[in-house]
């Protein structure tokens, strides 16, 4: 995967990215390959005569194998974009092969195309969950873009979703709230690394304003650890119970940043 190179890894982090990488080989190697070849496996094995068009579900089978390793994919993304390779090659490919074999003897590989949608998923998010949890301020020091709880608490009971990501270039903070035919009163906050003038941990005594939507509906900071970081605007507020990891992985954005 292009999103999970050796580039700024710390020997801190180096066995975490070591099973990371081994998860991924599954979910965008191992797994699709396996499609690819019970698709090939179909046509050899059906009832009906193989020909050249036996070919093209191999070949439909074979183009997301080939893609989503090449892509740049960030790890909230690995199990969702896993899935969908699968998803794609059951439908370009394990569903159109099963077709034109026909036959009970290319059933079993048929049900290995179906199999590899929860495996691909399943390893996905163990790649995820290993290289990503607990947050551990090396993680800073990666290529990749990462994103961090944040308590809040609004004056009425709504249903709000809100998060840090800390990305290459920014740190963006957004919220949106969840609304049938609505896009949410999004909000969002972006600064970029090369603006940020320090970035220490606080504890906040009470409720502390942080975001509005679109909308105008306050999202306050409820009382506990938050990240500040500072910059010449003013400052912004990460309010994380891993606001310790946060810091340390914010700092090594800002100063990859001036370097």
């Amino acid at each position: 995967m292009r999103s999970l190179s050796a580039r700024g890894v710390e020997p801190g982090l180096a066995a975490r990215w070591r099973r990371s990488r081994a998860l991924l080989a599954g979910a965008f190697g191992w797994v699709p390959g396996a499609v690819v070849l019970a698709c090939a496996a179909m046509a050899l094995v059906g009832d009906r005569p193989v020909g050249w068009w036996s070919a093209l579900p191999v070949l439909g089978a074979l183009v997301p194998a080939v893609v989503l390793p090449a892509a740049r994919v960030d790890p909230p993304s690995w199990a969702k974009v896993a899935w969908l390779g699968s998803a794609g090659q059951l439908v370009l490919g394990a569903i159109p092969a099963y077709g034109v074999a026909g036959g009970v003897a290319a059933l079993p590989f048929f049900l290995v195309a179906w199999a590899a949608l929860p495996t691909a998923f399943l390893v996905g998010r163990s790649a995820y969950r290993t290289m990503m949890l607990p947050l551990v301020a090396e993680l800073g020091s990666t290529d990749l873009e990462l994103r961090v709880g944040v308590r809040i608490a609004v004056e009425r009971a709504d249903l709000i979703t809100a998060g840090a990501t800390v990305g290459r270039t920014h740190l963006v903070l957004h919220a949106r709230r969840h609304a049938p035919n609505s896009a949410g009163s999004p909000a969002r906050v972006a600064v970029p690394w090369v603006e940020v003038l320090g970035v220490h941990v606080e504890l906040l005594a009470q409720l502390q304003p942080w975001l509005s939507l679109a909308d105008g509906t306050p999202l306050l900071a409820r009382p506990g650890p938050v990240v500040v970081v500072r910059t010449a605007r003013g400052a912004v507020l990460i309010p994380s119970d891993d606001a310790q990891a946060v810091v340390g992985i914010v700092d090594r954005r800002v100063r990859r940043a001036h370097a």
